[in-house]
């Protein structure tokens, strides 16, 4: 069988940094069904000063006054261990507040030492997960408020069934399908290729949205497609096999195998242990304003020099934090110890000695909701 890998991006994930344990913890916090018509149990907050900072950052949303929003911000925002600015933080603060007209909370609970809250927006009916983090040490202080966009449908009530048909026929199902994909299509939710067979029929190859917006280029069947984070498993290969070839070692520092790291004294903390599991503190590559996601870089250590001179955060070594950052690190290691571009030791050491074939071209181009910048995904994706 065919096997194909559609583009050799190491490390680059869609939208912000979801794939994270806290993102899906707040998908399992959702409220449960609710009869209809049934009142709404009144939401306490936890009795904890951390609690009572959580309500008072609601009644700022919930004001209707974005200098009220600033002014809390101003207060009570710290330094975001992701590396976010608390003016960026209160940027983002200030957007939810204009785009939800307020938050009705239907969940707040502690989770660890931090708060998790799913609210309902007061406007447009959009639904929001959020944990806040506490500044190690002091309560006053939220150093951390990520933000996650939910979809409405499910969130009190199980989603309706396509159908209750159960002798659907292949024309019904590629019916059912098409309708459901395209509504999705139209309202901004998804743009690709749909394929779905039964058996050896295909009932469904349909394409839909843009692989280059700015310059009109639609989605064809041909168009290769970004892997994402997928390519993180691909990276994590290329290590092993230059610590099986000697070249390098689980616990070899940044100082050691990549001096041009920009970060002098991160890199002499940080070990390519960290970097695989997440635990190095590496400032994701995301949240820097000199990464362009549309800019086509040489090599991974060119993109280093847009990200990796920030400070590392405070999970050094000590706890799980999904970083982007390290991964274009592996990459750049992967560059410099085996001198081939990161596309070409993939080719040659991991897709061809698999039997992978790998799309050529262009992949289209990525489009996704910054919840930093658009914190209840209500605006057109962006680059």
């Amino acid at each position: 069988m065919r096997r194909t890998l559609l583009a050799l991006l190491p490390s680059l994930a869609v939208g912000t940094s979801f794939a994270t344990a806290p993102a899906r913890a707040l998908a399992q916090s959702a409220p449960s069904a609710t009869p209809a018509g049934a009142p709404a149990a009144p939401v306490t907050f936890p009795d904890s000063p951390f609690g009572r900072l959580a309500a008072r950052m609601i009644e700022a949303i919930n004001s209707g006054d974005s200098a009220t929003v600033a002014r809390f911000a101003g207060e009570h925002l710290g330094r975001d261990p992701r590396g976010r600015s608390p003016a960026a933080l209160a940027r983002m603060l200030v957007t939810l507040q204009r785009q939800s007209g307020g938050l009705v909370v239907e969940r707040a609970r502690m989770a660890g030492s931090a708060i998790r809250l799913i609210s309902e927006a007061k406007t447009g009916g959009r639904w929001l997960g959020m944990e806040l983090d506490a500044e190690t040490g002091d309560t006053t202080r939220i150093a951390s408020v990520l933000a996650m966009p939910m979809p409405p449908h499910g969130m009190r009530l199980p989603p309706a069934l396509w159908s209750t048909d159960s002798t659907l026929g292949d024309d019904r199902i590629a019916s059912l399908i098409r309708e459901r994909v395209k509504q999705a299509a139209d309202s901004d939710r998804f743009s690709g290729i749909v394929l779905v067979a039964h058996g050896d029929r295909v009932l469904v190859h349909d394409v839909y949205g843009w692989a280059d917006r700015e310059r009109g280029v639609r989605n064809t069947k041909a168009t290769p497609f970004a892997t994402a984070s997928l390519g993180k498993t691909f990276t994590g290969v290329a290590i092993g096999q230059l610590v099986a070839a000697g070249k390098l070692r689980w616990d070899d520092t940044l100082a050691n195998v990549l001096p041009e790291y920009p970060n002098r004294e991160a890199a002499r903390q940080v070990t390519v242990r960290q970097l695989l599991t997440h635990t190095a503190g590496v400032p994701d590559v995301f949240l820097s304003g000199r990464f362009k996601g549309g800019q086509a870089y040489a090599s991974n250590t060119e993109v280093l020099a847009t990200f990796a001179d920030a400070p590392l955060n405070g999970n050094v070594g000590k706890s799980f934090d999904y970083s982007n950052g390290g991964f274009v690190t592996l990459a750049a290691i992967v560059e410099r110890l085996s001198g081939m571009t990161f596309g070409d030791y993939l080719r040659r050491h991991v897709f061809e000695p698999s039997g992978m074939q790998v799309a050529c071209g262009t992949p289209a181009v990525g489009y996704a909701r910054w919840s930093e910048l658009d914190p209840l995904g209500v605006e057109p994706r962006r680059p």
